[in-house]
């Protein structure tokens, strides 16, 4: 088996480390979702859009959330920006809406703050969008 050329083992060694960075959000996203729930109700619905192997059944749970009479005002925001975020993966024509912003800042501001139980589903997308941007520059 032929060893890859010295750039393809950058680009393959970048793939590989944005998709373990992506599998470890992931794990740190499900403990920091259980962790940082304000309700029962509430927090059971975040995980299970955590979870969810689909972004429209991720998308159908946020908005059950979203629905609910006692969710916190500013869970509320945080929701309404979750929302907006999947929609704009799911519904977008070109997924490079992100890519000057993550190649610049290896980030992408979704506006809901680290303490945020919603917070842990922004990094699903943090690890797709850095994945994407590797996959297409050979690197970040």
């Amino acid at each position: 088996m032929e060893r890859p050329a010295p750039s393809n083992r950058a680009v393959m060694f970048s793939a590989a480390a944005a998709a373990f960075l992506f599998w470890l959000v992931l794990w740190s996203a499900a403990a920091g979702i259980a962790r940082g729930a304000p309700d029962e109700g509430v927090g059971r619905l975040i995980l299970q859009a955590g979870e969810a192997e689909e972004d429209r059944v991720r998308l159908e749970i946020l908005r059950q959330l979203r629905a609910m009479p006692e969710l916190d005002p500013k869970l509320a925001a945080d929701c309404d920006k979750m929302i907006a975020a999947v929609e704009r993966w799911i519904t977008s024509k070109q997924l490079p809406y992100f890519g000057s912003e993550v190649s610049r800042r290896v980030d992408y501001d979704f506006g809901i703050a680290p303490d945020s139980p919603f917070y842990p589903l922004t990094c699903i997308y943090r690890g797709r969008m850095l994945v994407w941007v590797t996959l297409e520059s050979g690197g970040i």
